[in-house]
Order: C-alpha cells, then structure tokens, then sequence
C-alpha cells in the first residue's frame, strides 16, 4: 500500500552492501544506521537538526526527511551480505505534489549539492556497519536518546492485523528495540510493525 518516489534531482537515493561477520540483527541495522546518519548530516548541514524516528526513518521539522531500508543478500560463492539503502529529500521542488509528511533537506538549510549529500550518507554508513554491531553501547545509547524522534511521545504499535497497541515511547533497547510504556506503567519491547503518533 506504500508508494516510493524518487524522482530525478530531487534527492540521494543508494544502496551499499556489507559482508558482516555476525549475523545483524533487526531493527537494530536502521536504529544504527540512523543515528550514523543523523549525526553526520547535522555535523555538515549545521541547523538540518535531523532526527531518528523507529525503526527506519530519519525527521527533520517534524517531518520524513528520509528513510532506511536494510535486507540481507546471499551471493553464490561469496556468503551473506548485509545491503542497506537509503533514500534523502534533498530539493522540494522536483518532489511530486502528493507526497505528503515529507520535507526537503533544502527546506530546512537551503540548497545543497546532492554530491555533497550523498558523501554524508556514505560516511555515515561507513561508520559501523562493516563491523555489524550486535548492540549499542553506553555512548551510542547517550547518543540516540537525544536523537529519538519519538520519546515521550504516545504513539500506536501496530502489527499485522492485531488491535493497535497505545504506548509512551520510553527509548531504545541495546539491541535496537523500542520500549513503549502503557498507561499503566508496564514496560514491553517492540521489535516489529508500524509506530504511528497517536492514542495520548
């Protein structure tokens, strides 16, 4: 039911593949690759302020800057690949007008050379996927609470066909989960399905 769109000149859109010696584990991939992002588009695009929305997407203004796709691959002879892409709103002008809930890096810092850009999401790929982390650290942890777009926000989990379930989002786990709080204090894990704002 979800469209993509990636029209000519209006954003960064590329994939690189790992060879990671453990196998990865999911969200963690996006969750990692998301603060890595983030960190490196703030640091060469001062006032882009881009967050991480769990588990794949990347806010700016409160809304989809870009978002991050990850699967494994197996290539005969060769092992198991770890490919992750990514895609980055870079002009707003060349985006199609039904493209709602989206913003432009250029909405945000002015323009930019997508040259430049996808330079930023090639570093921030580089920085610890070839090592396919298995968690987060203390500091990566530190990191990601100031980057995470959705704590102490109510939002609804939603998972196949089940009854959406209400949470206060309450963090990231060490292996990439999200832990939602209920109303009535219980703390679960959340490792698959949708998050959508909502359920206050």
């Amino acid at each position: 039911g979800r469209s993509w769109a990636s029209p000519a000149g209006a954003g960064v859109y590329l994939s690189m593949a790992f060879r990671p010696r453990e196998p990865t584990v999911p969200p963690l991939v996006t969750v990692v690759a998301g603060v890595d992002l983030a960190r490196e588009l703030n640091r060469r695009f001062p006032g882009l302020g881009s967050a991480v929305k769990w588990p794949n997407d990347l806010m700016a203004r409160e809304r989809k800057l870009g978002g991050i796709l990850a699967e494994t691959a197996r290539a005969d002879g060769k092992g198991v690949f770890l490919v992750v892409g990514v895609g980055i709103n870079v002009e707003s002008g060349r985006l199609p007008d039904d493209v709602g809930g989206s913003v432009a890096l250029a909405d945000c810092v002015g323009p930019a050379r997508l040259v430049d850009v996808a330079d930023a999401v090639v570093a921030g790929l580089e920085r610890r996927l070839p090592r396919a982390p298995t968690s987060l650290d203390a500091a990566s942890l530190d990191e990601l609470d100031r980057l995470d777009w959705l704590k102490n926000r109510w939002v609804e989990h939603r998972l196949s066909d089940r009854e959406p379930a209400v949470g206060l989002a309450a963090g990231i786990a060490p292996d990439g989960a999200l832990l939602l709080r209920s109303r009535g204090g219980a703390l679960r894990r959340v490792v698959a399905g949708s998050i959508a704002l909502g359920g206050s």
